[in-house]
């Protein structure tokens, strides 16, 4: 999945938490999404891509052939929470819903589908390689996935619609 799906599913996600959290609240405690926590949604959405994807494309020997590497792993999603946990008792909960929504691009891109990746280290200290790829090839791979590819256009169609749709209502007063 590419940006659009991440970001885009990420952002309906919070939207209907919201909108649920909403309809449950007594009138006092509405729950609100201002604008540092879509930001933080929008990041930890697309942020172990973000880490994992130029390491990939740049350094092919650190072993990430995958594109999938540390940000990947189990371990350090659940370190940004526990961090993000700390800081929202702190009245500073930005960390919290970046990691939510990092936690939630491991569920949208399969991960469990790669243990040696998602349960870093335990299968050990490397990460699979599915050989070396250039920029370009990269790109082109990309391209072609996003082109022929039911599991990848129709997530990043849904994420556009998403997004469009989360927009609507954010700024039509459906959320605070």
């Amino acid at each position: 999945m590419f940006a659009l799906g991440h970001t885009g599913i990420t952002l309906g996600a919070a939207g209907a938490a919201v909108g649920l959290e909403s309809a449950t609240a007594s009138s006092a405690g509405q729950a609100t999404v201002n604008g540092s926590s879509m930001v933080a949604l929008v990041i930890g959405a697309n942020l172990p891509d973000l880490i994992d994807k130029p390491i990939g494309v740049f350094a092919p020997d650190f072993g990430l052939g995958t594109g999938r590497g540390i940000a990947h792993t189990l371990l350090f999603n659940l370190g940004i929470l526990a961090t993000g946990v700390y800081m929202s008792d702190r009245g500073l909960p930005w960390l919290m819903y970046m990691a939510l929504a990092s936690l939630g691009h491991l569920v949208l891109d399969e991960m469990w589908r790669l243990p040696r990746v998602l349960l870093w280290p335990l299968y050990g200290f490397s990460f699979p390689r599915v050989g070396r790829r250039g920029l370009v090839a990269q790109i082109l791979a990309w391209w072609r996935a996003l082109r022929t590819e039911p599991g990848v256009y129709v997530f990043e169609l849904a994420g556009a619609l998403l997004m469009v749709l989360f927009y609507i209502w954010r700024y039509s007063g459906g959320i605070g």
